[in-house]
């Protein structure tokens, strides 16, 4: 995880998620944390509709049409804006194709129900994996990349074909 969030520009938030990190990263000040170092210092963006305290800066809330915001940050920002946490401005990032790609990290847990990590997409959306990692628990982080269109990896007893990728 501190490799994924190395790469990180800034940060893009939804309200809850940023209240919540907002409670707990600012007071861990151990320069060896390197999370909560970028955490701390680099911009953070946040989606609400409702006030923000924005103590847990620098920051900018981003109140209307966050989609065509977060477009604009593409267009305008240079690096990576990472969204942790934060499932619904996730789903309507991927819904309005704003996702570059998806960092995933699966744990051996069942918790019981709960929301749907991609909702009711509609639109489908076709995702090519560039990496793996497992831990020796059992963790597995997968990095994938949007391909775009709504083709995807297929799967065929003891075979598996990624997105067009040759798979032993």
């Amino acid at each position: 995880m501190e490799e994924w969030a190395a790469t990180a520009s800034g940060f893009l938030f939804g309200r809850r998620t940023y209240e919540e990190f907002s409670a707990v990263w600012p007071a861990i000040t151990d320069p060896a944390d390197r999370n909560a170092a970028r955490l701390n210092t680099l911009h953070k963006y946040v989606a609400a509709t409702s006030p923000v305290d924005v103590a847990w800066g620098p920051v900018t809330v981003l109140d209307r049409d966050v989609e065509a915001s977060v477009a604009a940050l593409k267009r305008e920002e240079s690096g990576e804006l990472q969204v942790h946490g934060s499932g619904r401005l996730g789903r309507s990032l991927l819904a309005a194709n704003l996702v570059d790609e998806l960092r995933i990290a699966i744990a051996p847990v069942i918790v019981g129900q709960g929301r749907k990590l991609f909702g009711d997409t509609r639109a489908p959306s076709g995702f090519k994996l560039l990496s793996e990692e497992r831990t020796p628990s059992g963790l597995i982080m997968c990095r994938l990349e949007n391909t775009g269109n709504g083709s995807a990896g297929t799967y065929v007893r003891g075979q598996t074909n990624l997105a067009g990728a040759a798979q032993d």
